[in-house]
Protein backbone atom coordinates (compact mmCIF):
# COMPACT_ATOMS: atom_id res chain seq x y z
CA UNK A 1 0.00 0.00 0.00
CA UNK A 2 3.15 2.35 0.38
CA UNK A 3 4.34 4.44 -2.38
CA UNK A 4 7.21 3.74 -4.38
CA UNK A 5 9.49 5.89 -2.93
CA UNK A 6 8.46 4.52 0.67
CA UNK A 7 9.08 0.81 -0.28
CA UNK A 8 12.48 1.69 -1.65
CA UNK A 9 13.46 3.44 1.44
CA UNK A 10 12.32 0.44 3.96
CA UNK A 11 14.29 -2.29 0.94
CA UNK A 12 17.38 0.20 2.01
CA UNK A 13 17.05 -0.52 5.87
CA UNK A 14 16.57 -3.96 5.18
CA UNK A 15 20.26 -4.16 3.37
CA UNK A 16 21.54 -1.91 6.10
CA UNK A 17 20.75 -4.60 8.68
CA UNK A 18 21.54 -7.32 6.66
CA UNK A 19 24.91 -5.89 6.49
CA UNK A 20 25.18 -5.16 9.94
CA UNK A 21 28.88 -4.34 10.85
CA UNK A 22 29.41 -4.39 14.76
CA UNK A 23 33.01 -2.84 14.35
CA UNK A 24 30.59 0.49 13.73
CA UNK A 25 29.13 0.83 16.85
CA UNK A 26 30.18 2.75 19.86
CA UNK A 27 31.84 0.68 23.06
CA UNK A 28 28.53 1.21 25.01
CA UNK A 29 26.26 0.23 22.56
CA UNK A 30 28.43 -3.02 21.85
CA UNK A 31 28.78 -3.74 25.64
CA UNK A 32 24.64 -3.58 25.41
CA UNK A 33 24.71 -5.71 22.50
CA UNK A 34 27.60 -8.50 24.23
CA UNK A 35 25.22 -8.76 27.35
CA UNK A 36 22.42 -8.87 25.51
CA UNK A 37 23.52 -12.09 23.61
CA UNK A 38 24.74 -13.44 26.48
CA UNK A 39 21.74 -12.94 27.82
CA UNK A 40 20.05 -15.22 25.05
CA UNK A 41 23.00 -17.73 25.04
CA UNK A 42 22.20 -18.33 28.64
CA UNK A 43 18.44 -19.49 27.87
CA UNK A 44 20.17 -21.49 24.99
CA UNK A 45 22.12 -23.32 27.48
CA UNK A 46 19.34 -24.72 29.23
CA UNK A 47 17.53 -25.87 26.49
CA UNK A 48 20.24 -27.28 25.43
CA UNK A 49 21.16 -28.89 28.96
CA UNK A 50 17.56 -30.00 28.65
CA UNK A 51 17.84 -31.98 25.55
CA UNK A 52 20.86 -34.08 26.94
CA UNK A 53 23.57 -31.46 25.81
CA UNK A 54 26.92 -30.58 28.42
CA UNK A 55 28.74 -27.42 27.52
CA UNK A 56 31.74 -25.60 28.65
CA UNK A 57 32.44 -22.34 27.66
CA UNK A 58 35.38 -19.68 27.54
CA UNK A 59 35.12 -16.30 26.49
CA UNK A 60 37.36 -13.19 26.23
CA UNK A 61 35.42 -9.87 25.47
CA UNK A 62 37.17 -6.89 23.99
CA UNK A 63 37.94 -5.57 26.91
CA UNK A 64 39.93 -8.53 27.72
CA UNK A 65 38.25 -9.95 30.36
CA UNK A 66 37.12 -13.42 30.85
CA UNK A 67 34.62 -15.08 31.42
CA UNK A 68 33.32 -18.80 31.80
CA UNK A 69 30.03 -20.93 31.92
CA UNK A 70 28.00 -23.72 31.20
CA UNK A 71 26.14 -26.37 31.49
CA UNK A 72 26.39 -27.74 35.46
CA UNK A 73 28.42 -30.39 34.55
CA UNK A 74 30.75 -28.36 31.86
CA UNK A 75 31.28 -25.75 34.37
CA UNK A 76 32.65 -29.08 36.61
CA UNK A 77 34.57 -29.48 34.09
CA UNK A 78 36.37 -26.38 33.68
CA UNK A 79 36.68 -25.82 37.89
CA UNK A 80 38.49 -29.48 37.80
CA UNK A 81 41.07 -28.46 34.71
CA UNK A 82 42.03 -25.44 35.32
CA UNK A 83 44.88 -25.97 32.87
CA UNK A 84 42.54 -25.55 30.15
CA UNK A 85 41.64 -22.13 31.28
CA UNK A 86 44.93 -20.79 32.25
CA UNK A 87 45.82 -21.67 28.73
CA UNK A 88 42.86 -20.31 27.02
CA UNK A 89 43.49 -17.06 29.22
CA UNK A 90 47.33 -16.94 28.16
CA UNK A 91 46.50 -17.23 24.54
CA UNK A 92 43.99 -14.11 24.35
CA UNK A 93 46.35 -12.32 27.30
CA UNK A 94 43.04 -12.59 29.27
CA UNK A 95 42.16 -10.57 32.77
CA UNK A 96 39.46 -12.51 35.18
CA UNK A 97 36.29 -10.54 35.71
CA UNK A 98 36.65 -9.92 39.81
CA UNK A 99 33.14 -9.29 39.83
CA UNK A 100 31.93 -12.71 38.32
CA UNK A 101 32.75 -15.04 40.62
CA UNK A 102 30.23 -17.82 41.44
CA UNK A 103 30.02 -20.56 43.94
CA UNK A 104 31.16 -22.93 41.98
CA UNK A 105 34.84 -20.69 41.73
CA UNK A 106 34.91 -20.38 45.08
CA UNK A 107 34.15 -24.32 45.37
CA UNK A 108 37.23 -25.27 43.20
CA UNK A 109 39.31 -22.80 45.22
CA UNK A 110 38.70 -24.76 48.21
CA UNK A 111 39.14 -28.52 46.67
CA UNK A 112 42.65 -26.97 45.22
CA UNK A 113 43.81 -25.67 48.31
CA UNK A 114 42.61 -28.89 50.74
CA UNK A 115 44.19 -30.74 47.43
CA UNK A 116 47.64 -29.21 48.26
CA UNK A 117 47.78 -29.34 52.14
CA UNK A 118 46.78 -33.02 51.95
CA UNK A 119 49.53 -33.96 49.00
CA UNK A 120 47.21 -35.05 46.74
CA UNK A 121 46.07 -34.33 43.53
CA UNK A 122 41.57 -33.99 43.30
CA UNK A 123 40.58 -34.13 46.81
CA UNK A 124 37.38 -32.67 47.52
CA UNK A 125 36.86 -30.80 51.04
CA UNK A 126 35.72 -32.89 53.89
CA UNK A 127 32.75 -30.22 55.12
CA UNK A 128 31.47 -32.79 57.32
CA UNK A 129 34.06 -34.36 58.89
CA UNK A 130 36.41 -31.65 59.55
CA UNK A 131 39.98 -32.16 60.30
CA UNK A 132 41.33 -29.35 58.98
CA UNK A 133 42.14 -25.48 59.89
CA UNK A 134 41.37 -22.37 57.11
CA UNK A 135 43.84 -19.86 57.28
CA UNK A 136 43.81 -16.24 55.13
CA UNK A 137 40.06 -15.86 54.65
CA UNK A 138 38.93 -12.35 54.48
CA UNK A 139 38.69 -10.18 57.52
CA UNK A 140 35.21 -10.88 59.45
CA UNK A 141 34.60 -14.29 57.07
CA UNK A 142 34.61 -17.54 58.82
CA UNK A 143 34.42 -21.07 56.87
CA UNK A 144 31.47 -22.28 55.36
CA UNK A 145 30.74 -24.30 52.39
CA UNK A 146 30.49 -22.38 49.51
CA UNK A 147 26.51 -21.82 48.84
CA UNK A 148 26.60 -20.41 52.24
CA UNK A 149 28.08 -16.93 51.07
CA UNK A 150 26.72 -14.01 49.68
CA UNK A 151 28.24 -12.65 46.41
CA UNK A 152 30.44 -10.08 47.83
CA UNK A 153 31.75 -12.49 49.97
CA UNK A 154 32.38 -14.45 47.12
CA UNK A 155 34.05 -11.65 45.82
CA UNK A 156 36.53 -10.96 48.44
CA UNK A 157 37.27 -14.98 49.27
CA UNK A 158 38.48 -15.17 45.15
CA UNK A 159 40.11 -11.71 45.54
CA UNK A 160 42.38 -13.71 48.86
CA UNK A 161 42.87 -16.84 46.75
CA UNK A 162 46.40 -16.49 47.10
CA UNK A 163 46.38 -16.21 50.79
CA UNK A 164 44.02 -19.08 51.89
CA UNK A 165 45.28 -21.95 52.89
CA UNK A 166 44.48 -25.63 54.76
CA UNK A 167 46.34 -26.76 57.36
CA UNK A 168 45.35 -30.59 57.92
CA UNK A 169 45.01 -31.25 61.94
CA UNK A 170 46.23 -34.04 63.53
CA UNK A 171 43.78 -36.18 65.40
CA UNK A 172 43.90 -40.20 66.43
CA UNK A 173 42.25 -41.37 63.67
CA UNK A 174 44.28 -39.65 61.23
CA UNK A 175 47.84 -40.13 62.67
CA UNK A 176 50.03 -43.13 61.21
CA UNK A 177 50.12 -45.71 63.13
CA UNK A 178 53.60 -47.17 64.15
CA UNK A 179 55.15 -49.72 61.74
CA UNK A 180 56.07 -52.59 63.18
CA UNK A 181 59.85 -53.26 60.67
CA UNK A 182 59.15 -57.09 59.53
CA UNK A 183 54.92 -55.98 58.67
CA UNK A 184 57.47 -52.61 56.76
CA UNK A 185 59.71 -55.43 55.16
CA UNK A 186 56.94 -57.07 54.16
CA UNK A 187 55.45 -54.64 52.61
CA UNK A 188 58.71 -53.62 50.81
CA UNK A 189 59.07 -57.16 49.14
CA UNK A 190 55.81 -57.27 47.86
CA UNK A 191 55.92 -53.93 46.18
CA UNK A 192 59.64 -54.70 44.97
CA UNK A 193 58.18 -58.09 43.82
CA UNK A 194 55.87 -56.37 40.82
CA UNK A 195 58.77 -54.80 39.34
CA UNK A 196 61.75 -57.94 39.56
CA UNK A 197 60.16 -60.94 40.91
CA UNK A 198 60.05 -62.12 44.57
CA UNK A 199 63.73 -64.03 44.24
CA UNK A 200 65.53 -60.77 43.35
CA UNK A 201 62.91 -58.72 45.76
CA UNK A 202 63.83 -60.54 48.63
CA UNK A 203 67.36 -60.67 47.83
CA UNK A 204 67.73 -57.10 47.28
CA UNK A 205 66.25 -56.73 51.21
CA UNK A 206 68.38 -58.78 52.61
CA UNK A 207 71.47 -58.73 51.26
CA UNK A 208 71.32 -55.19 49.80
CA UNK A 209 71.93 -55.87 46.30
CA UNK A 210 71.27 -53.06 43.78
CA UNK A 211 68.73 -54.12 40.82
CA UNK A 212 70.31 -53.38 37.57
CA UNK A 213 67.69 -52.60 34.28
CA UNK A 214 68.36 -55.95 32.94
CA UNK A 215 66.75 -57.12 36.15
CA UNK A 216 63.52 -55.35 35.62
CA UNK A 217 60.03 -57.48 34.63
CA UNK A 218 58.82 -55.64 31.71
CA UNK A 219 55.45 -56.88 31.96
CA UNK A 220 52.41 -54.94 32.14
CA UNK A 221 52.54 -53.60 36.00
CA UNK A 222 49.91 -51.72 37.21
CA UNK A 223 50.87 -49.85 40.40
CA UNK A 224 49.34 -47.14 42.22
CA UNK A 225 50.35 -43.68 42.09
CA UNK A 226 51.01 -44.47 46.28
CA UNK A 227 52.82 -47.48 45.42
CA UNK A 228 55.26 -45.56 42.59
CA UNK A 229 55.52 -42.65 45.34
CA UNK A 230 56.93 -45.07 48.18
CA UNK A 231 59.29 -46.91 44.93
CA UNK A 232 60.69 -43.31 44.26
CA UNK A 233 61.28 -41.60 48.00
CA UNK A 234 61.67 -44.78 49.85
CA UNK A 235 62.93 -47.70 47.78
CA UNK A 236 64.72 -45.69 44.73
CA UNK A 237 68.12 -46.99 46.61
CA UNK A 238 67.76 -50.42 45.76
CA UNK A 239 67.88 -49.34 41.94
CA UNK A 240 70.97 -48.28 39.97
CA UNK A 241 70.11 -45.04 38.18
CA UNK A 242 68.66 -47.15 34.45
CA UNK A 243 67.42 -49.75 36.34
CA UNK A 244 64.78 -47.13 38.36
CA UNK A 245 64.79 -45.17 34.84
CA UNK A 246 63.02 -48.11 33.45
CA UNK A 247 60.87 -48.57 36.34
CA UNK A 248 59.52 -44.87 35.96
CA UNK A 249 59.34 -45.58 31.76
CA UNK A 250 57.22 -48.81 32.42
CA UNK A 251 55.10 -46.68 35.04
CA UNK A 252 54.32 -43.61 32.75
CA UNK A 253 53.00 -46.11 29.84
CA UNK A 254 50.47 -48.21 31.95
CA UNK A 255 49.01 -44.96 33.33
CA UNK A 256 47.43 -44.46 30.33
CA UNK A 257 45.74 -47.47 30.12
CA UNK A 258 41.89 -47.04 30.13
CA UNK A 259 39.48 -50.16 31.61
CA UNK A 260 39.19 -51.89 34.84
CA UNK A 261 37.72 -54.85 36.35
CA UNK A 262 36.87 -53.56 40.20
CA UNK A 263 35.09 -55.76 43.27
CA UNK A 264 32.02 -54.39 44.65
CA UNK A 265 30.44 -55.23 47.55
CA UNK A 266 27.15 -56.32 47.97
CA UNK A 267 26.28 -56.53 51.15
CA UNK A 268 24.33 -59.72 51.21
CA UNK A 269 24.90 -63.27 50.98
CA UNK A 270 26.65 -62.82 47.61
CA UNK A 271 30.24 -63.06 48.08
CA UNK A 272 30.97 -59.71 45.89
CA UNK A 273 29.64 -58.83 42.31
CA UNK A 274 32.11 -57.23 39.40
CA UNK A 275 32.13 -54.26 37.95
CA UNK A 276 33.70 -53.06 34.65
CA UNK A 277 35.09 -49.27 34.79
CA UNK A 278 36.20 -47.88 31.33
CA UNK A 279 38.28 -45.64 32.72
CA UNK A 280 41.84 -44.80 33.87
CA UNK A 281 43.72 -45.00 37.18
CA UNK A 282 44.15 -41.76 38.04
CA UNK A 283 39.90 -41.42 38.11
CA UNK A 284 40.17 -44.49 40.14
CA UNK A 285 42.39 -43.78 42.94
CA UNK A 286 41.29 -40.45 43.67
CA UNK A 287 37.02 -41.19 44.64
CA UNK A 288 35.95 -39.96 47.38
CA UNK A 289 33.19 -42.13 49.30
CA UNK A 290 30.33 -40.46 47.38
CA UNK A 291 31.70 -39.88 43.98
CA UNK A 292 30.02 -41.91 41.02
CA UNK A 293 31.92 -44.73 39.09
CA UNK A 294 30.07 -44.99 35.68
CA UNK A 295 30.75 -48.33 33.85
CA UNK A 296 29.09 -51.70 33.36
CA UNK A 297 28.00 -54.67 35.69
CA UNK A 298 29.28 -57.74 34.71
CA UNK A 299 26.83 -60.78 35.42
CA UNK A 300 28.22 -64.48 36.37
CA UNK A 301 27.99 -67.05 33.83
CA UNK A 302 27.60 -71.03 35.26
CA UNK A 303 31.29 -70.68 35.06
CA UNK A 304 32.89 -70.59 38.35
CA UNK A 305 35.20 -67.22 37.24
CA UNK A 306 33.73 -66.30 34.39
CA UNK A 307 31.55 -63.41 33.46
CA UNK A 308 29.52 -61.82 31.16
CA UNK A 309 29.19 -57.74 30.25
CA UNK A 310 25.77 -56.13 30.39
CA UNK A 311 25.86 -53.42 27.96
CA UNK A 312 22.45 -51.59 28.12
CA UNK A 313 21.43 -48.20 26.55
CA UNK A 314 22.69 -46.22 30.03
CA UNK A 315 25.36 -46.72 31.81
CA UNK A 316 24.94 -47.72 35.10
CA UNK A 317 27.11 -46.60 38.04
CA UNK A 318 28.60 -47.36 41.90
CA UNK A 319 29.78 -45.25 44.24
CA UNK A 320 33.15 -45.14 45.68
CA UNK A 321 32.14 -46.54 48.97
CA UNK A 322 31.19 -50.03 47.91
CA UNK A 323 34.61 -50.58 46.32
CA UNK A 324 36.53 -53.77 47.40
CA UNK A 325 39.67 -52.02 48.75
CA UNK A 326 43.14 -53.57 50.18
CA UNK A 327 43.72 -50.50 51.96
CA UNK A 328 41.23 -48.84 53.43
CA UNK A 329 42.97 -45.35 52.25
CA UNK A 330 43.05 -45.89 48.97
CA UNK A 331 39.42 -46.66 46.83
CA UNK A 332 39.88 -48.75 44.35
CA UNK A 333 42.92 -50.27 45.09
CA UNK A 334 41.94 -53.04 44.48
CA UNK A 335 41.04 -54.04 40.55
CA UNK A 336 42.22 -55.86 37.77
CA UNK A 337 43.75 -54.10 34.39
CA UNK A 338 41.98 -55.52 31.18
CA UNK A 339 40.82 -54.24 28.23
CA UNK A 340 37.06 -55.52 27.23
CA UNK A 341 35.60 -54.80 23.65
CA UNK A 342 32.17 -52.89 25.24
CA UNK A 343 29.64 -55.24 23.65
CA UNK A 344 26.77 -56.62 25.20
CA UNK A 345 27.43 -60.54 26.17
CA UNK A 346 31.18 -60.26 26.13
CA UNK A 347 32.50 -62.89 28.54
CA UNK A 348 35.44 -62.56 30.33
CA UNK A 349 37.34 -64.88 32.87
CA UNK A 350 39.13 -63.46 35.75
CA UNK A 351 42.44 -64.93 37.37
CA UNK A 352 42.09 -66.90 40.67
CA UNK A 353 44.72 -64.99 42.32
CA UNK A 354 42.16 -62.08 42.05
CA UNK A 355 38.83 -63.68 42.94
CA UNK A 356 41.09 -64.39 46.20
CA UNK A 357 42.23 -61.65 46.80
CA UNK A 358 38.75 -59.77 46.66
CA UNK A 359 37.65 -62.49 49.20
CA UNK A 360 40.39 -62.09 51.78
CA UNK A 361 39.59 -58.52 51.60
CA UNK A 362 36.14 -58.45 52.16
CA UNK A 363 36.68 -61.07 55.06
CA UNK A 364 39.50 -58.84 56.86
CA UNK A 365 37.58 -55.30 55.76
CA UNK A 366 33.40 -55.64 54.88
CA UNK A 367 32.55 -54.06 58.17
CA UNK A 368 33.52 -50.79 56.52
CA UNK A 369 31.39 -50.93 54.05
CA UNK A 370 27.96 -49.97 53.08
CA UNK A 371 25.45 -50.25 50.26
CA UNK A 372 24.17 -47.11 48.86
CA UNK A 373 20.75 -47.64 46.32
CA UNK A 374 19.50 -44.89 44.44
Amino acid sequence: MLSEEKQQEWKEKAKDLETFNPSKLSSAKRRNEVLKTQRQLASQLSYLESLGCEIAILMKNDCGNFKQSGTDKGVDFINQNQSVVVKFMHYFDCKPERDNYGIADVAALFNKKYSEACGKPSLRVPYKKGGFEVLGLPSGLNFKRPSAYGSKQIQEIMKSANSITFKILPSEASAPAAVNINDKHVMYEKLLSKVVGKEKAAACLSKQEKIVEEEIEVLDVDLLASEFFTLETELKHCFNEDAFTAVKSNYGSCRNHCGYILPVYPGSDETYWLFFYPGNAENIETLQVHDKVLGYRLDKTSNELCYKLLVGRRKVYIVGLNLVSNDPNELGSLRLKITIDAKDGTQITIPREFDESIKECIQQQSSLYMVEKE
